[in-house]
């Protein structure tokens, strides 16, 4: 599984996608809401070392906040684990164990 965020300036919207490298089909993850105006660093989405989760940062412009979110990897709703000053979105890892994120800042 091969996982790409990308941006839709003209939506207001970003996404996460699953690409399956074997046969190129496509599907959509997660989706920003686009009446709220978010930035997502492509490098930002961080799959857990067993594969199951994904980790990503949403920073809120409006909001003034970054949100650390986490997500089932085959899809499902994200939810919020962690909240930041926007002042700049870190970077995630994941502990060798997936119990914990590390946020790089």
């Amino acid at each position: 599984m091969h996982v790409k965020s990308t941006g839709q300036p003209e939506a207001g919207a970003w996404t996460i996608i699953e690409h399956r490298v074997a046969d190129h089909a496509e599907r959509e993850l997660f989706r920003t809401d686009a009446a709220e105006v978010v930035v997502m660093p492509t490098w930002q989405v961080s799959s857990s070392p067993d594969g199951s989760e994904l980790a990503f940062c949403l920073s809120a412009i409006r909001a003034r906040t970054s949100r650390i979110m986490l997500m089932p990897a085959a899809g499902g709703p994200a939810r919020m684990v962690a909240e930041l000053p926007v002042d700049r979105a870190p970077i995630i890892s994941w502990t060798p164990d997936g119990g914990s994120l590390i946020l790089r800042r």
